[in-house]
């Protein structure tokens, strides 16, 4: 006679059902604790991707391009439309299966049996299921594991959605400085069109040298080739901020609001934004869940070292004289090959990957927050001496140059080329206000939030207006210039009609806003 195993369903499936019971994960994959995280770092996100709708999406974008955009719609776009946003749901959704795999046992096994005789006596046959034993006993221990480690998964989410909003705001601001550039080169292209124009016009009258109509045509050649690669490189920062946006390459119809603003009053305290990286940075906290789940994981292979698979049953045999047999049965590894050594010191090898992780990003976080704070203290600096400096000198030696012509002390061109070189400091200067905020945008994603110091950032807009020519020379001065003009060194035409900008003219503190294209 043989006989089979077979266990009864009663004592190994009940206790399976009750504890698969609290192996759940919120419906919205923990999206809420994500949200609430970002939020409490300064940056307001959506539901999750399910829970908005195409209609609604298309909706609120719609709104949002129909008006100037500003620092934060620009952002609300990209975390609304960008198919990273999907995909980091999409990591949380992954995490949450660990920990409904974990809350679980395996499925029992079902095996059957039929016994020939070999000598007297009957055939037998059985059946069979058994389970795991020890996968009944470390489930709680596995569930608190995967929950911690799905902790860290949401750390890591907000991290992700920290890192794409800085982007975006990076791609903001380039966008607006490649906007005002460009604005400025076609108006230095405006008047060393104007000098060439007028340069002609000397040369037919008789007033001037073949070699100094050449000088004066090459300069405008030449700003005619800076005004367009400054053209290219607006527009080609406007296509990378509407790709960070999520939008398609036929939404390209929006305008920027505002221009760049001057650096603000007063800039954060360095020893603050250390303390307060090291605190807020969620990219760390994920790291120090994944080290405290990496801990917690070598404990519980050091408690079960020396438990190995373990299989819980009872019997059942019958035979076909009808003889009946039942109780209880086990099935134990024995630990003669392997005591468990590889999966401890495999524990203790992640624990120490992640304290070394750990330990890497704190000094990783640490210089980059100094880096960014020097970067933005030069970024401020270089606003400070052109703004103060050197603008004011190039202004004077303008004013000085222009009147010394109008008493005939110097020729025409010269006070063309003091201007030409005062639109040179301009730009150098709307450069450098634009390289502060995208200074002040890497010192928050360093920080891992907004910085203490945006609350002093105001409403008004430094636009390129204040930096239009203030005697251009026209066009049309060609048909007025005569013999006389170059003698006495007077401008007698009109201001030249410049391409109108778009910016506010105040030099006052803005919000995070930029130019309209």
């Amino acid at each position: 006679m043989s006989r089979a195993n077979y266990s009864g369903f009663a004592p190994l499936v009940l206790p399976a059902l009750l504890l698969n019971a609290c192996a759940n994960i919120p419906a919205d994959r923990g999206w809420v604790d994500v949200r609430n995280s970002v939020a409490a770092h300064g940056q307001e996100i959506s539901p999750s991707s399910n829970d908005v709708t195409d209609t609604a999406r298309a909706a609120t974008t719609e709104k949002l391009l129909a008006q100037p955009l500003h620092f934060e719609d620009a952002i609300t776009l990209g975390l609304l439309n960008s198919p990273q946003m999907a995909a980091i749901y999409a990591q949380l959704g992954l995490a949450g299966a660990e920990v409904l795999q974990a809350g679980r046992l395996s499925n029992p096994k079902l095996s059957g049996s039929f016994g020939f005789p070999l000598t007297s006596g009957g055939a037998g046959f059985g059946f069979g299921i058994t389970q795991d034993f020890l996968g009944l006993l470390f489930l709680p221990a596995r569930s608190r594991l995967a929950r911690a480690d799905f902790g860290r998964a949401k750390a890591t989410a907000g991290a992700a959605v920290m890192q794409l909003a800085a982007g975006i705001g990076h791609s903001y601001y380039l966008a607006i400085e490649a906007r005002q550039n460009a604005e400025l080169l076609a108006l230095i292209e405006q008047a060393a069109d104007a000098a060439s124009t007028y340069a002609q016009a000397l040369f037919d009258a008789g007033n001037l040298s073949e070699l100094q109509l050449d000088v004066q045509k090459v300069a405008s050649a030449q700003a005619e080739l800076d005004a367009e690669d400054a053209a290219a490189e607006r527009d080609m920062a406007r296509l990378q901020l509407n790709r960070e946006m999520g939008l398609s390459a036929t939404q390209t119809e929006w305008q920027l609001a505002g221009g760049l603003s001057l650096p603000i009053a007063q800039e954060d305290d360095a020893q603050q934004l250390q303390t307060l990286a090291a605190a807020q940075r969620l990219d760390l906290q994920a790291a120090q869940a994944e080290l405290a789940v990496r801990q917690a994981a070598l404990a519980f292979a050091r408690s079960t070292r020396w438990l190995f698979n373990a299989e819980l049953g009872s019997d059942y045999a019958r035979d076909t004289d009808r003889d009946r047999s039942a109780g209880p049965s086990i099935s134990l590894a024995l630990p003669v090959f392997e005591q468990g050594q590889s999966r401890l010191l495999r524990a203790q090898a992640e624990v120490e990957l992640a304290q070394a992780q750990v330990d890497e990003l704190r000094i990783d976080i640490s210089n980059e927050v100094q880096s960014a704070i020097e970067q933005l203290k030069h970024a401020r600096h270089r606003v400070d001496l052109l703004g103060t400096r050197l603008l004011p000198l190039r202004q004077s030696i303008v004013e000085q140059t222009q009147t010394r012509a109008n008493y005939g002390l110097l020729g025409v061109f010269e006070p063309l080329q003091a201007k030409q070189q005062k639109y040179a400091a301009e730009q150098g200067y709307l450069n450098a206000i634009g390289d502060y905020w995208l200074a002040r945008v890497a010192l928050a994603r360093a920080v891992g939030g907004r910085l203490p110091s945006d609350a002093q950032i105001g409403a008004a807009q430094t636009g390129i207006e204040s930096f239009k020519p203030l005697m251009d020379q026209p066009r049309s001065i060609a048909s007025a210039a005569g013999p006389s003009s170059q003698s006495s060194g007077e401008n007698t035409a009109q201001p030249a009609p410049s391409r109108q900008p778009a910016a506010n003219s105040q030099h006052a503190h803005s919000s995070h806003s930029g130019v309209s294209p």
